[in-house]
């Protein structure tokens, strides 16, 4: 059973060769429970829009600063990433043979007809080959282990620099009780023209400006709680799910089986139980981890941190992000991944927390990888 595809499929189903199988009763049931979801929460979400209410909730935290060689590294990386997912898999859908369709000829017409399709020996379909089929499966295993050693390195490579900074932004965050003198302190006037004056250093300043200066203590942060967050995780995987549905469903329109995700295939075609945790692995953890770790902390954190950003720098740094994620993806599932790249970086924006992001992916990716598994049943 092919991922999304299931309203295509009933439409070419014949009604007489239908098998009923308990796998496929359960994955429809989990597709029309995504599917009545999806609805649900886009309604919710237009009904906060048209009240001017922000459509995911924000969370009052404060965003973790991206150094610039580190910014200008991420997207050096994920540029090469979408360009090569890009190029290869565009070489790869033009590789594939395209079927011939019959040609209709008139009476004495039969040496055109024979030009026209070749010897019909070359385009008969041979039967499925059990050789070429364990060929591929050894194939796609290969790329499953050097995915799962490539996500590890990255996720150390990029995981790395991001502790160290978050750790270094706790050290260096000030006490609650540290008052904060920039928006709240007027200074003399025969101080107000020096740019040597720390208004964050108490000591730094006259008595009498402390003195009149009143305390402001720095907000809290608001604390990651894991029933909170999983509940805004769900709601946005099920507000994407349709539209990344409906799309993906279109790109199937015009490109068949050669679009399809290797790792489908594989589990289209049967596979062993280890392989199927070695792709649960890799589509359920590491990917998540890897990804949501260079392009939305790395990424969009990094053009998040401006000062005086606006709203529309802000919807550009969204739609780099997004861009760059989904085509990373290869050609066509980048167009159908743009829905759930935009709302994963809108939610790391509102959120501005890694594990939330990472909880999206991983309900998207273990539905998906879900609902393939209960194909082979």
């Amino acid at each position: 059973m092919r991922l999304l595809e299931i309203p295509l499929l009933l439409a070419e189903i014949d009604p007489e060769e239908i098998e009923i199988t308990v796998g496929g009763s359960l994955a429809g049931l989990c597709l029309l429970a995504a599917f009545f979801g999806s609805i649900s929460v886009l309604k919710k979400w237009s009904a906060r829009f048209s009240r001017r209410e922000p459509v995911i909730s924000k969370a009052e935290r404060p965003l973790l600063r991206i150094p610039a060689p580190l910014l200008a590294f991420g997207v050096l990386i994920g540029l090469m990433m979408a360009l090569t997912a890009t190029f290869a898999s565009v070489r790869a859908i033009e590789a594939v043979p395209q079927s011939t369709e019959p040609v209709a000829v008139e009476d004495g017409n039969d040496a055109l007809a024979e030009e026209a399709l070749g010897n019909p020996d070359d385009v008969v379909m041979e039967p499925d080959d059990p050789e070429a089929e364990a060929e591929l499966a050894t194939d796609l295993v290969a790329v499953l282990e050097q995915t799962v050693v490539y996500d590890v390195g990255m996720i150390l490579m990029l995981g790395i620099p991001v502790l160290f900074l978050k750790l270094r932004g706790q050290s260096a965050e000030p006490d609650v009780s540290v008052v904060e003198f920039i928006e709240h302190t007027v200074l003399p006037e025969e101080m107000a023209g020096q740019d040597d004056v720390n208004p964050y250093a108490v000591s730094s300043l006259p008595s009498n400006v402390v003195d009149v200066a009143e305390p402001v203590a720095l907000p809290p942060a608001e604390p990651w709680l894991l029933g909170r967050e999983f509940r805004v995780a769900a709601e946005v995987f099920l507000g994407v799910w349709l539209p990344t549905a409906i799309l993906r469903i279109t790109m199937v329109q015009f490109l068949q089986d050669e679009s399809q995700h290797p790792f489908l295939k594989m589990i289209q075609n049967g596979i062993g139980g280890d392989v199927m945790v070695l792709i649960a692995l890799t589509a359920v953890i590491l990917a998540p981890l890897m990804e949501e770790l260079l392009y939305r902390v790395i990424i969009l954190g990094g053009l998040l941190n401006r000062k005086n950003i606006t709203t529309s720098s802000t919807a550009v740094a969204v739609g780099i992000t997004s861009v760059l994620f989904a085509f990373a993806h290869g050609f066509p599932d980048s167009l159908a991944l743009l829905p759930l790249a935009a709302a994963i970086a809108w939610t790391y924006h509102q959120r501005r927390s890694y594990r939330t992001v990472v909880m999206v992916h991983f309900l998207f990716n273990g539905f998906n990888i879900l609902i393939a598994g209960l194909g082979m049943l």
